[in-house]
């Protein structure tokens, strides 16, 4: 086997575990749009490693627990999410570690990461410890996330319900989520920060809590897109949006019409750009934002003539012959690229009424144009 045949070997096993769904989900018949993975819970528990290792100054090798998390979760590749009400922990160590093996044997050196996944299991130093007791709590906390998605009354060939622990907890009135943070802090020893994290998550809202603070991000997230009049570009087929529901894909579409890499720029290309206004009141990201779009035709068609200045006399001869004709915007913007000038003749966005503006491209001219003229003479008086 190659070296590449090796890396997309085992690279390809353990992509596979983005599509195993998490057993605990489907046994508890979690009324979701999309339940988690295992590589999406692997994430999770890494995410929670590095608050809680940060927040509470634990003393652990930070980068070995995340590595270890990593690939805590190998043997699934194989065996599936086994959970603790289907097999015993003696059973899945051996038929788990024989998975792991197999899983491994794409990579020259499978023993480092293969003492890892000993150390995660045997949970005897430090940082196995640490990983063991975020791998638990996380899945804790999304089961308060998934809170409200789980009717207890249809439960059919749910055998989990069933246990005495499960049953007995239940018993108490408290709800799904809440029975599940409380089966974790009495059967996993969690020390007193994990403990106080998992109580914390059973006290508050916390579905509703992180659901609010996300929104709110999002309205700023729509609020900044929206002063860029993002809706209008979408309509006037300026913009193409890959996918409209992702905010985060709207505003990477709509840097990439900007041609910048950060919002932070727009301010002072804006202030540079425009270096002439007739109104005081105009509105200049509107006006920015069409310079944008002639800039963005303009680089959809750069076939163009050597400028020479000395040929404008002839210009403006043929010009005077064409504006007397019936107006022909195609016409119009052909004899200028012949001269060496791009043309553009775009719609404004509503609201505004700029009329035009001019830059250099290298070494040509270019005049963008509006439609806002009501009469031809204007336009080619203001041309």
């Amino acid at each position: 086997m190659t070296k590449e045949e090796r890396v997309l070997k085992y690279y390809g096993f353990c992509n596979s575990l983005k599509h195993v769904i998490r057993t605990g989900w489907k046994d508890w018949h979690v009324q979701e749009e999309r339940l988690e993975s295992v590589a999406e819970h692997i994430y999770g528990v890494q995410m929670l490693a590095i608050a809680m290792q940060n927040i509470y100054e634990y003393d652990v090798d930070l980068l070995k627990v995340i590595l270890m998390i990593a690939v805590h979760e190998t043997e699934e590749i194989i065996i599936g999410d086994l959970t603790q009400f289907q097999i015993s922990k003696k059973d899945k160590v051996v038929i788990g570690h024989n998975a792991v093996k197999k899983i491994l044997s794409p990579l020259l050196v499978p023993s480092q990461i293969e003492e890892l996944i000993l150390e995660f299991d045997e949970r005897k130093t430090k940082e196995a410890l640490f990983a063991h007791y975020c791998d638990k709590l996380e899945c804790d906390l999304q089961s308060r996330l998934y809170e409200g998605s789980v009717d207890l009354n249809k439960q059919e060939g749910n055998h989990t319900k069933d246990d005495k622990r499960v049953k007995a907890l239940l018993e108490t009135g408290m709800s799904w989520s809440e029975m599940w943070l409380k089966f974790g802090q009495s059967n996993y020893n969690y020390d007193e920060n994990f403990t106080a994290v998992s109580n914390e998550a059973i006290n508050s809202n916390y579905r509703e809590n992180i659901s609010q603070e996300l929104e709110s991000e999002k309205s700023e997230i729509k609020e900044y897109l929206n002063s860029f009049y993002i809706n209008d570009l979408y309509k006037n087929k300026w913009l193409l949006l890959k996918d409209k529901n992702s905010l985060l894909q709207n505003a990477y579409d709509l840097l990439q019409f900007l041609h910048i890499d950060s919002y932070d720029k727009v301010l002072p290309y804006i202030n540079n750009k425009v270096l002439y206004k007739k109104r005081d009141d105009s509105n200049l990201i509107k006006t920015y934002l069409w310079i944008r779009r002639c800039e963005n035709i303009l680089e959809e068609n750069m076939d163009i003539g050597k400028y020479n200045s000395s040929k404008l006399s002839e210009l403006l001869d043929e010009l005077n012959v064409i504006r007397i004709k019936t107006f022909n915007e195609e016409e119009l913007v052909k004899l200028f690229r012949k001269y060496g000038i791009y043309l553009v003749i775009e719609d404004t966005l509503s609201g505004t009424k700029t009329r035009g503006c001019s830059m250099v491209k290298k070494t040509n001219p270019c005049i963008f144009m509006s439609k806002v003229f009501k009469e031809k003479s204007s336009f080619y008086f203001t041309l």
